[in-house]
């Protein structure tokens, strides 16, 4: 199989892209990106590798399809999503290439599942949101909802560490999340709540610990409750770095919203590039997903907590979705992980890249059972 890799000098992309290379069936992997010296960089490091690189202009639809007609399957690693997966999406329709993407942008991943009928009638397979979170986050819920008989709610706790430089699409991401509105689901409703509210204290697994969390514009709460089926609850909330740095954060998203202004966008971002990104070495960064509701007849609760590095976390998820696409996929159609990749096969899928999970699980009030499984 031939894999167009669209964004492949990011950080996301690169972890991925190192991953597809021991993967069985991938016979060449496109690398394409407009920044010229970090592809070159990176093509220098896969030197004899069955790699090639490719200039790309993601503002030019037909640029786009272009070089999409050189493989079979595009990877979706170009970010910020609000900016470009629109766009990419349409482009590969119009080329008739499936497509697995990184999109963590609510208001992206609306627009690529209003788009389903056409993907059907034009036979493309579409998966958006498929790296940490959105996806990983996805089906850990999935998970957590299945072991309840009746799921009253669902949280999902992230927290992004900053241990290591970020790349200048997370930023710009964090940047978006983190002002206007975040979509809530509440007593069986959605609701937008204020980004940056709701600010709690979590317990996340070692090394990252307890650290404060707020609600973040993202597209879980709207996602999942089209594959849990009756549920009343569905929240997301978020932390960055340290907690002087996140609150810095979270005021820089809340001075820019509204500006539209290239010199302002700029500014606010090398600020928060500055505000973030104070370390060299390793970033853990954590899921925490607890399922409420009743199994037995007691109230219960399960928890699913994963910990490790952002970036590689995503790329295992992108490269183990990849191999469940070779090995036939899924209907076609534009679908969120949940809806397809929560089924054993998947899970062995990242077992084998070195996925572990630690689950907790309350039962009628009492104590909480804790172990360490592999989902």
């Amino acid at each position: 199989m031939r894999i167009l890799v669209l964004g492949a000098a990011g950080k996301a992309a690169r972890a991925t892209v190192y991953s597809l290379l021991g993967t069985r069936g991938v016979e060449h992997i496109y690398l394409a990106d407009r920044e010229a010296e970090a592809l070159n960089k990176l093509g220098a490091e896969l030197h004899g590798r069955p790699v090639s690189m490719r200039f790309l202009d993601a503002e030019s639809e037909r640029g786009l399809r272009e070089r999409m007609a050189e493989a079979d399957l595009v990877l979706g690693c170009l970010g910020p999503f609000h900016h470009h997966e629109a766009r990419i999406l349409e482009a590969a329709l119009e080329a008739r290439r499936d497509y697995i993407s990184l999109c963590d942008d609510g208001e992206a991943t609306a627009v690529a599942l209003s788009l389903a009928p056409d993907a059907e009638k034009r036979g493309v397979k579409v998966l958006c949101g498929c790296g940490m979170t959105p996806g990983l986050s996805n089906l850990l819920a999935s998970r957590a909802a299945s072991r309840l008989q009746e799921t009253h709610g669902i949280e999902i706790s992230w927290y992004l560490g900053t241990g290591s430089r970020l790349g200048a699409a997370t930023i710009q991401h964090l940047l978006k999340i983190s002002h206007g509105r975040a979509v809530s689901l509440e007593g069986g409703r959605g609701r937008k709540v204020l980004a940056g509210s709701g600010e709690e204290l979590v317990e996340f697994p070692p090394p990252v610990g307890w650290r404060v969390v707020s609600f973040l514009a993202h597209p879980e709460p709207s996602t999942l409750p089209r594959s849990v089926g009756k549920i009343m609850e569905v929240g997301f909330k978020g932390g960055v770095g340290a907690r002087l740095g996140g609150m810095a954060l979270q005021w820089l998203a809340w001075l820019g919203e509204g500006e539209k202004s290239p010199i302002w966008k700029t500014a606010l971002q090398t600020v928060a590039d500055g505000v973030t990104n104070r370390g060299g070495g390793p970033s853990p960064s954590a899921l925490r997903v607890t399922a409420t509701g009743m199994r037995g007849g007691a109230d219960s609760k399960v928890t699913f907590a994963v910990t490790g590095d952002y970036y590689r976390l995503s790329g295992m998820m992108a490269t183990a979705a990849v191999e469940q696409w070779m090995g036939g996929g899924w209907p076609c159609g534009v679908y969120p992980p949940e809806m397809i990749l929560d089924e054993p096969l998947f899970y062995s899928r990242l077992r084998r890249r070195g996925l572990r999970v630690l689950v907790g699980e309350e039962r009628g009030g009492g104590g909480v059972d804790g172990r360490m499984m592999t989902a």
